[in-house]
């Protein structure tokens, strides 16, 4: 009895073990397939454009594009390159704790200035968001010192993934 127990396992086992190498050969071709479009996509468009391709394309539900060089070039990072990540962050909770204390038009101006010293499209946005905020907590409505211009990442150039070699385009799904 306990031996026909173990061959059955092992035929079992046997089974799922080719079962989930084909399986494993069928996902890597289409993985390969899947990168070789999402590459298409993105060899002749900047990279935003491409990243909005990538995406509505349906293959994949987010996509980073990397420069030649292996640097995010899309989407933007968190900070500004060669920014100190403990000096923003301190102007940061600086305001923030303005903002606490109900220095309303003191914590706007912090976040103005932080929004127009900005090289990253995403904070400049949070703090004319917050700058916004503070203004009309203090009653002062008026159009934030950030938002009569575009914030400087959103005017540079955009750099372009150049694929010398390996692949500069990595996904997740």
């Amino acid at each position: 009895m306990r031996n026909e127990r173990m061959a059955a396992r092992q035929r079992l086992a046997d089974a799922y073990r080719a079962q989930l190498s084909a399986s494993q050969a069928r996902l890597q071709q289409r993985w390969k397939e899947t990168a070789a479009e999402l590459e298409k996509l993105t060899t002749t468009t900047p990279a935003p454009a491409a990243f909005a391709k990538c995406v509505q394309s349906g293959l994949v539900n987010a996509v980073v594009i990397f420069d030649d060089t292996g640097r995010i070039s899309y989407p933007d990072g968190p900070l500004a390159e060669g920014g100190d990540p403990g000096v923003l962050e301190a102007k940061w909770n600086e305001a923030g704790r303005l903002e606490n204390l109900h220095k309303f038009n003191e914590a706007a101006n912090q976040y103005g200035a932080l929004a127009r010293a900005a090289t990253n499209a995403n904070l400049a946005a949070r703090a004319i968001q917050s700058e916004a905020r503070c203004r009309m907590q203090a009653g002062k409505p008026r159009r934030s010192s950030g938002s009569s211009r575009r914030p400087s990442a959103m005017t540079g150039t955009v750099v372009r993934p150049i694929r010398k070699g390996g692949s500069s385009l990595r996904t997740l799904s």
